[in-house]
C-alpha cells in the first residue's frame, strides 16, 4: 500500500472548432501539468488542407497526449486534480489557443462512461477562439515506470500526418513553415502599406482643402458665438436689473408710480431686446446652415473637378503615348528615306562619272575624225590597204560601244544621238 505506482494520464483531442477559419500546415499540441514526472509533452502534426482542415474546425482524430504521475494508488487522483492541466495549441500565422482542464471532472466523467467533454480555448488576450472536444483516461503502467513509452493508436480517420523530429541518425523531419509564413505576412503587410500610402497621397489635396474650409467655418462660428454670448450677457444684465428693480419695492412695502412706470419701461425694453436677440440667433443659425451647405456643395464641385482633371490627365497621357508611337514610326520612315536618298546620291554620282567618261570618248573620236578629214592627212600604206575595213570596224565598234553604254547608263542617250549626227553629216 505504501509503494508508489506510476500512472499514465492520457488526454485525447478530437474536433476543435474555431471562431475563424484555421490554416493548414504544421500544428503543435502540448499538455502540461506541474506535478507530473515529465511536466510537459507535445505532439506535432502536419494537417492536410483538403481533409483535416475544414472551414471552421480541425479534425485531430483523437490524438493522445500522455503525462506520467508517480503517486500512491489512493492519492493519484488528488495529485492530478490538485492543479489544472494546460492544453495548448500552436499553429501557422501565430495561431495560439489555451485551455485549462478540470482534471477531476474529466476523470469522473470517463469513469462513469460519459461522452467526451468540451473545453473553451482562449488566446493570449483572453478572447474565446475555439472549442475542443476532449476525453481523459487514467491507467496504471506499473512500478518505477519513469519513462514515457510510445503508445500504438488505432487507425482513425484523422486526415493528418505526424511531423517527427530530425534525429542525428537521419530520420525524416517535418517541414517548419514558420519562415515561409513570416515572409508571406511581411509581404502582405508591405502591400497593405503601399496601398494605404497610395490612398493617402490621392486624398491629401482634398483633405487640405476640407481642412481649410473647416478652419474658416470654425472661425466664423466662433465669431458668431462670441457675438451671441455678448448679447446674452447684456440680456442677463438687464434681467438682473429688472429683478433688482422688482425686489426693492416689495422689500420697502411701498408703491411709487414713477418706479412702476420705470419698471414697465424696463420690461418693455427687455422684451424688445430679447426678441431682437432671438431673431439674430435664428438668423445666425440660418447663415451657419447656409454656409455649411455652400461648403458642402463646393466640396462636391471640387471632387467632380478632381475626377474631371484625372480623366483629362489620363486622356493626355494616352494622347502622348499615341504621339510618341507616331513619332517613332516617322523616325523609322525618315531613316529609311535617308538610306534611299544615300543610295540615289551614289547612283547619281556613278551616272555623272559615266557621262563624263563617255563625253571625253566622243570628244576624242570627233578630234580623230577631224584630223582624218584634212587634205594634208596621208595615211601610211598599211593604213591604205586596211583603211576602209578598219574605218568601218572602228565606226561600227564605236557605234556599238555608244549604244551599249546608252542601254546600260541612262545618261548615254545623248552621246548616241551625237554619234549618229556626226555620221550623217559625214555622209
Amino acid at each position: 500500500r505504501d509503494i508508489r505506482h506510476t500512472f499514465a494520464f492520457r488526454v485525447r483531442v478530437g474536433t476543435v472548432k474555431f471562431t475563424s477559419s484555421p490554416s493548414p500546415g504544421l500544428w503543435q499540441l502540448a499538455l502540461q501539468h506541474p506535478k507530473a514526472d515529465t511536466p510537459f509533452t507535445k505532439l506535432r502534426l502536419e494537417l492536410l488542407p483538403d481533409s483535416a482542415v475544414h472551414e471552421d474546425r480541425i479534425e485531430f482524430g483523437d490524438v493522445t497526449l500522455e503525462l506520467l504521475f508517480s503517486a500512491l494508488p489512493d492519492r493519484v487522483v488528488d495529485t492530478i486534480s490538485a492543479e489544472p492541466s494546460k492544453l495548448t495549441l500552436n499553429g501557422p500565422h501565430g495561431s495560439y489557443a489555451l485551455a485549462r482542464l478540470d482534471n477531476e471532472s474529466l476523470l469522473v466523467g470517463t469513469r462513469e462512461r460519459l461522452p467526451a467533454g468540451v473545453v473553451v480555448m482562449v488566446n493570449e488576450a483572453g478572447e474565446n477562439v475555439a472549442i475542443a472536444s476532449i476525453s481523459c483516461a487514467l491507467e496504471e503502467v506499473g512500478l518505477n515506470y519513469n519513462c514515457q513509452l510510445g503508445i500504438e493508436q488505432d487507425a482513425v480517420d484523422c486526415c493528418h500526418s505526424a511531423a517527427t523530429s530530425l534525429a542525428p541518425h537521419g530520420t525524416k523531419k517535418g517541414f517548419d513553415e514558420t519562415i515561409a509564413y513570416k515572409l508571406v505576412e511581411e509581404q502582405k503587410a508591405w502591400m497593405q502599406e503601399q496601398r494605404q500610402q497610395f490612398i493617402e497621397q490621392l486624398k491629401q489635396k482634398e483633405d487640405q482643402h476640407l481642412l481649410a474650409l473647416a478652419q474658416r467655418w470654425k472661425e466664423q462660428q466662433t465669431e458668431a458665438e462670441k457675438r451671441l454670448a455678448d448679447r446674452l450677457a447684456h440680456v442677463d444684465a438687464l434681467a438682473a436689473a429688472l429683478e433688482e428693480a422688482n425686489r426693492k419695492p416689495s422689500e420697502q412695502n411701498f408703491s411709487v408710480p414713477e418706479e412702476s412706470s420705470r419698471v414697465k419701461l424696463l420690461e418693455q425694453q427687455f422684451r424688445m431686446q430679447l426678441e431682437e436677440i432671438r431673431a439674430k440667433a435664428i438668423r445666425l443659425e440660418q447663415e451657419a446652415e447656409t454656409q455649411i451647405e455652400t461648403t458642402r456643395r463646393q466640396s462636391q464641385e471640387l471632387q467632380q473637378q478632381q475626377l474631371k482633371l484625372s480623366a483629362d490627365q489620363q486622356y493626355l497621357v494616352d494622347s502622348n503615348r499615341t504621339l510618341r508611337n507616331e513619332l517613332e514610326q516617322e523616325r523609322a520612315a525618315r531613316a529609311q528615306l535617308e538610306l534611299q536618298l544615300d543610295e540615289l546620291i551614289r547612283s547619281k554620282q556613278y551616272y555623272k562619272e559615266e557621262w563624263a567618261r563617255l563625253t571625253r570618248k566622243v570628244h576624242q573620236l570627233q578630234q580623230e575624225l577631224s584630223v582624218a578629214r584634212t587634205p594634208y592627212f596621208q595615211p601610211s600604206a598599211k593604213n591604205k590597204r586596211t583603211n576602209r575595213p578598219r574605218s568601218a570596224t572602228t565606226s561600227s565598234g564605236s557605234h556599238m560601244s555608244m549604244v551599249h553604254g546608252g542601254a546600260h547608263q541612262g545618261a548615254g542617250d545623248g552621246c548616241v544621238a551625237l554619234c549618229h549626227c556626226s555620221k550623217h553629216s559625214d555622209d
